[in-house]
């Protein structure tokens, strides 16, 4: 019972915190119209999501050599792994718990539609986490401006009043462990990978 209760304090504690937050940050929408617009752009369906798939499209194919080429290609593979492994984490975390969007019980100026899912962890943020972070631990050129993007769009989403901040909080969380795990477990996917790489040789991807 005396864990019940600490915990119950705990969430409680939080969810005041991230009230606060979001009803400060969102707050501020409507005061300055530049900035809404691009927050809008960047909190949207497409424009991380693409930006992501181009980096990995033309990862594929960089290299001066055919070694360079491979490790490159590694990256692509690993990142493909961190998308399915983050997206069973997040079903999984959904089925536990299902957490109401701030939009839903606080008066916040929208910037997004209304997603019906569950607000935690953050779905969208949780998988662009794990691609940027399993990208930046292999090659740092591509992988930062990929991170400082995916740092903007988990900010710019609680703006946005689509999630408390501790829903992008642990998005980012869920995807750096994600990435890590993939990044320690490349050497038991090798085998798997060298059929890939001989495979798309063989019809001209790689």
């Amino acid at each position: 019972a005396h864990t019940i209760t600490l915990l119950k304090m705990y969430f409680e504690t939080i969810t005041k915190i991230d009230e606060s937050i979001i009803l400060w940050l969102n707050a501020k929408v409507g005061t300055f119209i530049f900035l809404d617009n691009i927050a809008k752009w960047i909190v949207s369906d497409y424009f991380v999501p693409v930006c992501i798939c181009l980096t990995l499209l033309f990862l594929w194919f960089y290299g001066k050599n055919t070694i360079d080429i491979m490790k490159s290609q590694t990256i692509v593979l690993n990142s493909l792994i961190s998308i399915l492994l983050s997206n069973t984490i997040i079903f999984t975390s959904n089925l536990l718990y299902f957490r109401e969007r701030p939009y839903e019980s606080l008066d916040l100026n929208l910037l997004f539609y209304q997603p019906t899912d569950s607000s935690f962890p953050a779905n969208s943020c949780t998988v662009t986490t794990a691609i940027a972070t399993t990208i930046l631990l292999k090659n740092t050129r591509f992988g930062l401006p990929l991170a400082i993007l995916v740092l903007i769009f988990g900010i710019s989403r609680i703006y946005a009043g689509v999630h408390y901040p501790s829903d992008i909080v642990s998005a980012w969380i869920l995807g750096i462990l994600t990435a890590t795990i993939i990044y320690y477990s490349e050497s038991l996917l090798s085998r798997i990978y060298n059929i890939i790489f001989k495979f798309t040789r063989a019809i001209y991807l790689s």
